[in-house]
């Protein structure tokens, strides 16, 4: 008995479950024999990195959870309904005009440059990792992170001289960072790694 790849992707679960596994390069591959599997590029593909975020581009993209923006300066807003559906974001400088974190409501993983403050409100309650590395995140920021953090990495940020950690009860890791200044210090008397 001879199953044609037609036949084996009209089964649905399969369908489904078979291209989860595949890269996005495998994707595009599977895209390129045109017909029925020219969508699946955009249907299945889960992540997308952009210099500049471009509407047009991701409009095209069902199912994004995971957005790499590499340019330094953004000059497009992202709605609100493709920040929804992300649980990675990537950008490289963290601008509450561009990038509502609020709309993020399924957001477990965060790396940027945070060089503004932000307020509790700002984080979504879904946070569970954030990455600034490298960024001048100051202490205010920091005793805002929300409490369903697990994970933190701080390391070579500036700026930063004293910040209360009594708050991140979730919290599974240690707080990853580098000493920058002498006077640093980080108060967590109560905190615990959970396992």
């Amino acid at each position: 008995m001879s199953i044609k790849l037609s036949d084996l992707f009209s089964i649905f679960p399969i369908q489904e479950n078979i291209v989860k596994y595949l890269s996005a390069d495998d994707l595009k591959k599977l895209s390129s024999l045109g017909g029925e599997y020219e969508n699946y590029y955009f249907e299945f593909n889960r992540e997308l990195e952009l210099e500049q975020y471009d509407d047009e581009i991701c409009s095209k993209f069902t199912k994004i959870e995971k957005l790499v923006l590499t340019g330094e300066n953004q000059k497009q807003s992202v709605p609100r309904e493709k920040l929804s559906v992300l649980v990675s974001l990537q950008v490289c400088r963290l601008d509450k005009n561009v990038i509502n974190l609020r709309d993020c409501t399924r957001l477990e993983k965060l790396t940027c440059k945070i060089e503004e403050t932000l307020s509790k409100e700002d984080f979504p309650l879904t946070l569970k990792m954030i990455d600034c590395s490298d960024c001048t995140i100051n202490d205010t920021t920091i005793d805002n992170f929300p409490v369903s953090l697990e994970e933190i990495n701080l390391k070579r940020c500036h700026d930063i001289s004293t910040f209360n950690i009594n708050h991140l009860v979730n919290m599974k890791k240690k707080p990853n960072f580098v000493n920058p200044r002498n006077d640093f210090k980080v108060s967590h008397n109560d905190f615990k790694i959970f396992l």
